[in-house]
């Protein structure tokens, strides 16, 4: 094979016909950025790569091919890979022990799986839907077996994930983050879409500002700086772990589409009796399925996040909360923002929009399904519905924002909750020693007091009552 050496940086030398050999292929080399190549073969196919010795054993590195990969993106890249080799890293190496990722759907899997979930909680859910799809597994002692008492011979490769759920099939591991669920949320709609097949190291800031603009057109600029936040970490992790080859954020210098300011929109006493029928008006008809107005009021109702509210599981509600005289619902700490296992007792109204919403849910899992197959609704499902429905008249509002209309009129004289109560209601850590250190009180009775006076205050400002509703002293 014959070796030649040209100005690679160059796109007419790369792109000239007489770089192609009658048979089989040549490589050529830059003449200035020593290890990086170009090979063409007798067809015309160029591929750039970069070679370089690691380990006492020669390395070659595929770059990608020409034209798809111009000149300059190419030196770039190559540049990359030698910078990583100076680090201490072989990307030939990494790149066939599976540690890069190539496309930009195996960064967002790899991101969500290690980063987001992490492999204890993300192995822990794969045990569970293993055993939910096979019924019946069980450990004797530290021996995996099916219910005919036989080891399982189809399923070695996930042996370690059916024990991590048998082992704590109630107790699984805390997720790194907890908000994993929007996390992904935003990578299938937003990011997916756009990216699934591009390399992973081929995503630039010019990329990024393109999908962020194309989120402000439709009218979201706050979600654009989610979306912006995400891509931030999501590279940010991939570069320390050396799943990319790129060295640079090419989020680095975008800037937030919205200045966002602190959240004060709440539904006044006039808006409540509009919102709950949801019904719009003859020139704005209300676009919403019957499901989505329950979990609204249901948000409204109980002052819990919305995501809280759309993921609830049918086993997260008491055995007997249709009939118990203090029933409630138990969010596991899986699914809270602060990691603490959260009860809500159900007021009459929430119980009321409960056994509707079971009603429709049919067999699913779940209190309020996603129409599109598997796993819950989306809070972005909400949020469209509102305003798709032009927010039945109202200023516009936002999912979030029901519940913080029932904190601020949980803690009006007409409730009369006071205010550490309501913060137990919404589930917000207080930070004084005390309370960190010598209040294990749970306050189940007077978070009840509380939402059922807020029930009872919801209902007569949907009836169009004048009365008041006596303060819960003791909430």
């Amino acid at each position: 094979m014959t070796n030649r050496v040209r100005n690679l940086s160059n796109s007419r030398t790369v792109g000239a016909a007489d770089l192609i050999p009658k048979a089989g292929q040549v490589d050529y080399w830059d003449r200035d950025l020593k290890g990086w190549g170009l090979r063409v073969s007798a067809s015309g196919r160029r591929t750039w790569f970069v070679m370089y010795r690691a380990g006492g054993r020669r390395e070659r590195f595929t770059l990608g091919t020409y034209p798809a990969m111009g000149a300059a993106d190419a030196r770039e890249k190559a540049l990359g890979v030698l910078r990583s080799l100076a680090n201490g890293h072989n990307p030939a190496q990494e790149k066939r022990t599976g540690k890069l990722v190539d496309t930009f759907a195996e960064l967002a899997e790899g991101y969500i799986r290690k980063y987001a979930k992490g492999e204890a909680y993300a192995t822990w859910e794969d045990g569970r839907e293993i055993c939910e799809a096979n019924p019946g597994f069980k450990l004797l002692g530290r021996k995996l077996v099916t219910p005919d008492g036989y080891p399982p011979k189809d399923l070695k490769d996930n042996d370690r994930a059916i024990r991590a759920y048998l082992s704590a099939p109630d107790a699984p591991p805390a997720p790194n983050k907890r908000s994993w669920r929007k996390d992904q949320d935003v990578i299938d709609r937003d990011l997916l879409p756009e990216w699934r097949y591009r390399k992973a190291d081929s995503i630039t800031r010019l990329d990024v500002n393109r999908v962020l603009d194309k989120i402000v057109d439709r009218g979201s600029s706050v979600q654009a700086n989610r979306v912006l936040e995400i891509i931030r970490v999501m590279y940010s992790w991939a570069i320390g772990a050396s799943r990319v080859e790129i060295h640079v954020n090419p989020c680095h210098e975008v800037k937030k589409r919205h200045k966002e300011k602190s959240k004060e929109r709440h539904l006044s006493t006039d808006e409540i009796p509009v919102f709950w029928p949801m019904a719009g008006s003859a020139e704005h008809p209300a676009k919403i399925t019957e499901a989505s107005k329950l979990a609204l009021r249901l948000i409204l109702a109980t002052a819990q996040r919305p995501g809280e509210v759309l993921g609830m599981r049918k086993d997260e509600l008491d055995a007997n909360w249709e009939t118990s005289n203090d029933p409630g619902w138990t969010i596991p700490g899986e699914r809270v923002k602060n990691g603490r296992t959260h009860r809500i007792p159900l007021s009459p109204l929430a119980l009321d929009l409960l056994r509707e919403a079971v009603a429709l849910s049919g067999d699913s899992p779940f209190v309020f399904p996603s129409p599109r197959g598997k796993g819950a609704m989306l809070v972005s499902s909400l949020s469209h519905a509102i305003a798709r429905s032009q927010f039945f008249g109202l200023d516009p509002f936002t999912p979030h924002d029901l519940r913080r209309s029932a904190s601020t009129h949980m803690g009006r004289k007409e409730c009369g909750v006071r205010p550490h109560v309501v913060s137990r209601v919404l589930n917000h850590i207080d930070q004084t020693v005390r309370a960190k250190h010598y209040d294990p009180y749970d306050y189940d009775d007077e978070k009840r007091e509380a939402l059922n006076a807020w029930s009872r205050r919801l209902v007569e400002l949907i009836e169009g009552g004048a009365s008041v509703v006596s303060p819960e002293r003791g909430a």
